[in-house]
């Protein structure tokens, strides 16, 4: 339904001779509907190919030499009606409906008695306007919107004497209802708001979840991280500072000989050494700068050469010029690298190798490093550990790399026989970024 319609009305007092007029008029002045009475035709004389050559839909009815009515118009007209019923019969009245663009245009022509001076109409759509709407002189009634319904439309007309007649014509009007007027459709549309609403609620409290999962993660991770520094500065760095107060506390007495004070300065000077390494370590693990397996190769490469170095064990290391830039978690660069320490820790302590080499790369979708030396070697391990294989003294050497290994998501493989050297692989898959389980 359109919100404005160019709607005009023509009295032609005979089309055929107006034909011109009227086509040139309907050009010029772009009109959507013209209303015409008094065509003066008969239906089958009406100029209708020269409307349609035109380009404009006509609807008409008439009879020869008297009155007759027609709705012209560019746009395509629709449920056509005509008819006209009066208490009275009146031959020469006419009244024809269409619908133009959603809008009922209803045109009529009525001549009361004789007389051609009846200027002034009434019409009124029963079960929608309250009273009798004054047209005045003009013949079209039009109606913007008219809910889905039945419906009665009367028109009647005042005689030169000024009285209006008692009755009029009447039309039966029907309006359907379009298909997001009928209830199934409103029910329809009111579910699926329904369920856009329930699903953005539902969106909104997974997202809000997941980053409060994210935080708690985030915050446990951190956690984690605190007691693991806290740990490592308890173990490693309190044990050897306890170490030096003790020996600074011994060399201070007067009575100790030049040859002891000197091997106790030289303690002390080995253990604050040691300090300042495990304190390196502990601050290269927690820097996120170094969480890139470019800086892990790096730094576990120099800690081999710095670590056999003045130890008449020649240390090799192969890493690729290009490590791919895959992300190295700091409790996972952390567990790394303490099993590689412990793996040259064995090789210096229980191997007798002269050479070690340290091999990192990047095979497929996993991180390798490998090292291997030309010690003694050994066979399989049962029962009570062998003091000259990798395992260690206590025996926990082995499945303490492993165990290192395995709650990072990796293993730890070692080739050895004897006479032959060993081999410890420390194989690391590239895991993909958690993801979060919908709820």
């Amino acid at each position: 339904m359109t919100d404005r319609l160019r709607v005009a009305s023509f009295n032609a007092n005979s089309i055929r001779t107006r034909l011109d007029i009227i086509l040139t008029w309907m050009r010029e002045q772009s009109c959507d509907v013209l209303c015409v009475q008094e065509t003066k035709v008969t239906d089958a004389q009406f100029p209708v190919d020269a409307f349609t050559e035109a380009g404009f839909n006509c609807a008409f009815t008439g009879q020869k030499s008297y009155n007759g009515v027609a709705i012209i118009s560019p746009h395509d007209l629709e449920d056509v009606r005509i008819g006209l019923r009066m208490d009275a019969p009146d031959e020469e009245a006419r009244i024809i409906r269409a619908r133009v663009c959603g809008v009922n245009v209803i045109n009529t022509y009525i001549p009361q008695g004789t007389s051609p001076e009846l200027p002034r109409f009434r019409y009124k759509l029963e079960g929608w306007d309250a009273d009798w709407v004054d047209a005045g002189t003009s013949r079209t009634a039009i109606y913007n919107f008219v809910p889905p319904g039945k419906y009665r439309f009367s028109v009647i007309a005042c005689n030169r004497d000024g009285l209006w007649a008692a009755s009029g014509a009447e039309l039966k009007l029907v309006f359907e209802r379009y298909f997001w007027q009928s209830w199934w459709f409103i029910g329809f549309a009111g579910f699926a708001l329904l369920v856009a609403v329930g699903a953005t609620v539902r969106l909104a409290v997974k997202q809000k979840i997941k980053r409060k999962l994210k935080r708690l993660e985030q915050e446990r991770a951190l956690e984690q991280e605190r007691t693991r520094i806290a740990r490592d500065l308890h173990d490693e760095m309190g044990a050897k500072l306890c170490r030096i107060s003790f020996l600074s506390e011994h060399a201070r007495r007067s009575d100790i000989t030049p040859t002891d004070l000197q091997e106790q300065i030289t303690s002390i000077s080995d253990d604050s050494r040691e300090v300042l390494r495990s304190l390196d370590e502990i601050v290269w693990a927690v820097n996120p700068q170094n969480d890139t397996l470019e800086h892990l190769a790096s730094y576990i490469g120099q800690y081999a050469q710095d670590y056999f170095q003045a130890t008449g064990v020649e240390c090799e290391v192969d890493s690729p010029a290009l490590l791919p830039p895959h992300p190295v978690s700091s409790q996972l660069r952390h567990h790394l690298f303490l099993a590689v320490r412990e793996a040259l820790t064995n090789i210096l302590k229980h191997s007798g190798a002269s050479q070690v080499k340290v091999s990192l790369a990047c095979v497929e979708d996993r991180f390798e490093i490998a090292v291997a030396d030309n010690g003694k070697g050994f066979g399989p391990v049962t029962g009570q550990a062998r003091t000259d294989s990798p395992v260690g003294d206590s025996g926990n050497g082995l499945p303490n790399m492993d165990r290192r290994l395995a709650e990072m998501g990796g293993h730890c493989q070692v080739e050895s026989a004897p006479g032959r050297g060993t081999t410890v692989k420390f194989i690391l898959p590239f895991r993909p970024a958690p993801k979060h389980t919908d709820l």
